[in-house]
């Protein structure tokens, strides 16, 4: 189901996160030239960014997820909501949980997994436990996750 439209207010506050995520990620401390970095991350065109700037428009949630996953924050901080250290979890203890998560599914669902697949679970695990995700609602959707990602793997004979 589609988030509501964003207000202008939040169309503000989520630019300011992205912003300054990509800026931290890239080490890039300017604006000029910060938009072409941030569509080539996005996967989107430069206008786009400008629109997202300019709170013509605001990014999807798929993007949001993508820039996330690209810069080490979560979706919803780059949605423009609390930092992770407000919402709850301390980002070591965030790290710490999504690596249990990640063993325990990993081992159980790709015991042959690849590097690739393993840090996709782990990527995952990550974006659950900055949501808010408990942990066995994060098992649940890892378990499914890992499964598909393992049918979708070719076969090593």
């Amino acid at each position: 189901m589609p988030r509501r439209k964003p207000t202008d207010e939040e169309k503000r506050r989520m630019w300011a996160a992205i912003s300054k995520a990509a800026m931290d990620y890239h080490d890039h401390h300017q604006e000029r030239g910060l938009g072409v970095l941030i569509a080539d991350d996005a996967g989107v065109k430069a206008q786009s960014v400008s629109d997202w700037k300019s709170l013509k428009t605001a990014p999807s949630d798929k993007i949001l997820i993508r820039l996330a996953s690209k810069y080490g924050v979560s979706a919803a901080e780059l949605a423009g909501e609390d930092a992770p250290t407000q919402a709850g979890l301390a980002t070591d203890e965030a790290l710490r949980l999504a690596g249990e998560l990640t063993s325990t599914v990993t081992k159980a669902a790709l015991p042959e997994g690849s590097v690739e697949q393993f840090s996709a679970v782990m990527e995952k695990a990550h974006e659950l436990v900055m949501q808010g995700k408990g942990e066995d609602e994060a098992y649940g959707i890892l378990f499914r996750y890992a499964l598909a990602i393992r049918e979708e793997a070719p076969p090593t004979d």
